[in-house]
């Protein structure tokens, strides 16, 4: 089997807008001035505008004529480089990283000084076949020249909508429950966003931030899980969400589908045993202007991993309206995070074994482990906390940053 992507159907695709043309279903579908198109077309289906005519009239209301078109530049890039997904942050819990696509394209015909349609907010797509594997939109593209005769390099850069939630900005946010929260946040934006459970009933807070972080604060209040899917919509998941598995079973035994190697340590970074819930709420000074209020709760302590290890402290920040889910908060993180455990925390493939497995993986869905040396074993679910795609003519490589989908004394 070919390890090249590019003749596994891999193709990267940007939409540029062709304001010129007019690609109907059938003739007779479009109109203009309320008379419909006709024959005159030079060729059956397009119009191009300037050039075709009807009863005489040169066709050429730009406000009605602008197409959309998916252009692959598949055939001219050279490298592409794909990383999405959450971060693990100085806190206990992930934060969700802006996802990015970085691509090196060989040859003049996307050279954004020559092609005035690449344009930042463009939609960019890298597909395999049918099925989407990251969609953003172009925030930059740069041509580099070298001597005569040598051809054009042009870089590209495209982001997810990370980038939209980190530049809007919202204060004076509302109590409600987890749903309610979410919705609040982004439908009157008209965000494309999906829920799942949540339980969390969120306070009153006059925090001014980024819609990110309001969503992160609304995630972690829960202890659910914040991502943006591979079609760029939002999912905000609850705590009691069950992940799907990705049917993807990695292992060191038959180094199947394509293993290379993981990085497997006794975790001492996920350790915790002294932990402090800092709670956002709303209130009113005298002048009753809303104010911010930040209240600790804890520390939540374990004084047996203390003495079975060392202390190490750490915290979370809610925005909870109850000091009963505050304090359940404070316990939860306690016992999951009281003792370390044998764990891997990232994992690289070739998925020239699994194309399609590579391709259909979604983030915080689960992958099986295997591993095995002559000081542990390991046979465990993980979650997928993020990922990365690397690809050249030459293979695709995808590098899995796992979590823990359960804490088993193992």
């Amino acid at each position: 089997m070919s390890n090249n992507p590019y003749e596994m159907g891999v193709r990267l695709e940007i939409a540029l807008a062709q304001p010129n043309l007019i690609v109907l279903d059938s003739p007779e579908a479009g109109r203009l001035d309320r008379n419909l198109l006709g024959l005159e077309a030079q060729t059956n289906n397009l119009f191009v505008l300037d050039k075709d005519q009807l009863d005489a009239k040169t066709l050429g209301d730009p406000a009605d004529t602008v197409n959309t078109q998916w252009v692959n530049l598949m055939g001219d890039a050279q490298t592409i480089s794909i990383q999405r997904g959450a971060k693990r942050g100085s806190g206990m819990l992930p934060l969700l990283d802006l996802g990015t696509l970085d691509a090196r394209i060989i040859g003049p015909h996307f050279d954004p000084l020559a092609n005035q349609l690449m344009k930042p907010g463009a939609p960019v797509r890298l597909m395999k076949n049918d099925t989407v594997i990251w969609t953003g939109n172009l925030y930059k593209a740069s041509s580099k020249y070298g001597l005569p005769g040598k051809p054009t390099v042009v870089s590209i850069t495209a982001v997810d909508r990370v980038s939209q939630l980190s530049g809007i900005n919202r204060y004076g946010i509302t109590a409600g429950s987890f749903v309610m929260r979410v919705d609040d946040l982004l439908g009157s934006y008209g965000i494309p966003y999906s829920t799942f459970g949540g339980t969390a009933n969120l306070a009153a807070n006059q925090v001014e931030t980024s819609l990110l972080n309001h969503l992160q604060l609304t995630a972690d209040s829960e202890l659910g899980r914040l991502f943006i899917s591979k079609n760029n919509q939002v999912y905000v998941y609850g705590q009691d969400y069950t992940p799907t598995s990705s049917g993807l079973v990695l292992s060191d035994k038959d180094r199947s589908p394509g293993y290379t190697g993981i990085d497997a340590t006794y975790d001492m970074g996920d350790l915790f045993n002294e932990v402090t819930v800092k709670n956002m709420t709303r209130t009113y000074n005298d002048q009753n202007e809303a104010q911010n209020v930040e209240t600790s709760y804890g520390p939540f302590v374990n004084e047996t991993s203390i003495a079975t290890w060392y202390s190490q402290a750490g915290d979370v920040t809610t925005n909870l309206d109850s000091e009963e889910q505050i304090r359940a908060v404070g316990e939860h993180l306690l016992d999951w995070y009281s003792r370390p455990f044998a764990t891997v925390q990232s994992v690289i493939f070739n998925a020239g074994a699994a194309p399609d497995k590579a391709a259909n993986l979604e983030l915080f869905q689960t992958v099986r482990v295997e591993y095995e040396n002559e000081y542990f074993a390991l046979d465990e679910e993980y979650l997928v906390m993020g990922m990365k795609h690397d690809l050249n003519k030459d293979r695709w490589l995808v590098t899995l940053d796992l979590t823990n989908y359960e804490r088993n004394d193992t």
